[in-house]
């Protein structure tokens, strides 16, 4: 239970002060414990941080592949829609932990950032591996550039869902991933040449 408050106040404090704002501590004072304690746990902060980095990110693509998997038998646009959605969706739904993300990136220790880099290419591999098949089933007779181009359409509008869904309010956020659906939608039009 000690780990988890650590955990919890870790993840609480890096997304309101970033990594050099935080403390160990400030981290003991909010788990009523003495500093000291947190070393049973954690060798030092930088493992308390990347075991904190870590949990942010499993929870992002738990996220993402749980949604996929989910609509896996739809037809390809229906299945891009709902993944934006789920982009815009799961960054709203986990602020906390999205700010984490973006506060380590800034953060002045590069093991941090290359964490995030490596995931993210991870991430996009996973993604561009099923988006490729997906495409090259369910159209059989598109070339291979043409696949590769959808899926960067795909991920060049996913990220600016996730930028949108940090900035925007609610209802604004919602008129973006209605513009996004539509961008998708033109760029399957457009590339796969559908009437």
């Amino acid at each position: 239970m000690t780990k988890e408050k650590i955990l919890t106040s870790t993840l609480k404090h890096l997304s309101i002060h970033g990594y050099e704002g935080t403390t160990m501590k400030n981290i003991a004072k909010d788990c009523d414990i003495q500093a000291a304690s947190i070393y049973y746990f954690f060798k030092n902060k930088d493992d308390l941080v990347s075991r904190v980095l870590f949990k942010v990110l499993s929870n992002h693509f738990k996220a993402m592949t749980d949604e996929y998997f989910k609509h896996e038998h739809e037809d390809l646009l229906t299945r891009l829609e709902f993944m934006l959605e789920k982009i815009a969706r799961h960054h709203r739904e986990n602020r906390e932990e999205t700010s984490v993300y973006l506060r380590l990136m800034e953060s002045a220790n590069n093991d941090f950032k290359m964490e995030v880099e490596q995931y993210l290419n991870q991430y996009n591999q996973w993604l561009y591996g099923k988006l490729y098949k997906d495409i090259q089933s369910e159209y059989k007779d598109v070339d291979d550039d043409t696949t590769k181009s959808l899926i960067e359409t795909f991920l060049l509008i996913g990220n600016g869902v996730f930028w949108g869904s940090i900035i925007y309010s609610d209802t604004r956020i919602e008129a973006e991933i209605n513009h996004a659906k539509n961008l998708m939608r033109l760029a399957m039009k457009a590339m796969l040449k559908e009437e």
